[in-house]
């Protein structure tokens, strides 16, 4: 697993290029939007096994929690998803827009997960480190 300087780093280095990518995004084509979308939906399964495996490498108290964390969101992203079933080309105007608002919503309430994430990752890290650093201390 890599330190928290690294994780910091990769974490910056990814938020820009999702916001390079979302622009590019609204220029591709529609066919190239829904092969966007399959590779993204696999990305994020890839991610989350990846970080129950990290998860369950972790102290126990630890492991329970962030699992549980992510069997929430996991709950709650499966719960949005489902609701929104009619195809694209099947709507019409009216519905097409709620459809659009919704799915913006979704993105707005995932990107206020990520940021209370963020700032999460963040005390837990300066947590990390007071710890470290007074554990050396006491040497």
């Amino acid at each position: 697993m890599a330190n928290l300087s690294e994780q910091l780093s990769d974490l910056s280095t990814r938020v820009a290029k999702i916001e390079a990518r979302a622009a590019e995004f609204k220029q591709a084509s529609q066919d190239q939007r829904d092969a966007k979308v399959r590779e993204l939906k696999a990305g994020v399964e890839a991610a989350r096994a990846q970080f129950t495996s990290n998860v369950q490498s972790v102290n126990e108290d630890i492991s329970s929690s962030w699992s549980a964390l992510n069997q929430n969101l996991k709950s709650g992203v499966e719960k949005i998803r489902s609701d929104i079933t009619a195809k694209k080309d099947a709507m019409d105007a009216s519905r097409a827009k709620a459809r659009a608002d919704r799915l913006e919503d979704n993105a707005v309430a995932s990107l206020g997960f990520a940021i209370l994430a963020m700032e999460e990752a963040e005390l837990a890290a300066v947590e990390a480190v007071d710890a470290r650093l007074h554990a050396e201390s006491l040497e």
